[in-house]
């Protein structure tokens, strides 16, 4: 199942459902709840996806410059990528769909940026660690379990840690 958020394709090879959740018309309530943008049910777990591309082709150049900003000073973890975790959380628990058959939770961020190392990364997914939390108060875990893992990658470091969940630009793909 290819799955696709403006210019980024991510192939989701063997999964048990996939969609397209930040969409409107899936979850109704954009209007007072954020979502992420994949919804992907593995045999052994959950994935909440967030796509950021601020290397777009058609990204104006003060937009990725607020982007960065916001990643820099901390505002994007804090404002926008813990409240799309949690809504979607707190969106699917309310249905009855979280934790689904006892599997976890992971949260998974991947950054279209390719100037952003490893080291970057690791700094940023612990800051979104720290904001969501992944353990209850006094480290001890949450009662109903909540998401249990999360990362923050760029397209390199996705593809390598993901091999049978590929992404890809898709501007890279037509232009070829």
């Amino acid at each position: 199942m290819i799955l696709e958020e403006e210019d980024i394709l991510i192939d989701f090879q063997t999964i048990v459902a996939g969609e397209k959740f930040d969409d409107e018309a899936r979850h109704g309530l954009s209007h007072c709840m954020k979502a992420v943008d994949f919804v992907i049910e593995t045999p052994s777990k959950i994935l909440f996806v967030e796509v950021k591309d601020p290397q777009h082709p058609q990204a104006p150049s003060r937009g990725r410059k607020k982007f960065l900003d916001g990643l820099t000073s901390g505002a994007l973890i804090r404002g926008s990528l813990t409240t799309k975790a949690r809504d979607t959380f707190l969106y699917k628990l309310g249905l009855g769909e979280a934790p689904r058959q006892g599997k976890p939770i992971h949260y998974y961020v991947l950054i279209a940026q390719d100037t952003l190392d490893s080291a970057q990364l690791s700094n940023l997914a612990d800051s979104l660690r720290a904001s969501i939390p992944t353990v209850g108060p006094h480290n001890k875990p949450w009662a109903t379990p909540f998401i249990s893992e999360c990362a923050i990658f760029n397209l390199k470091t996705w593809n390598e840690k993901f091999p049978r969940f590929q992404a890809r630009r898709k501007s890279a793909t037509t232009s070829d």
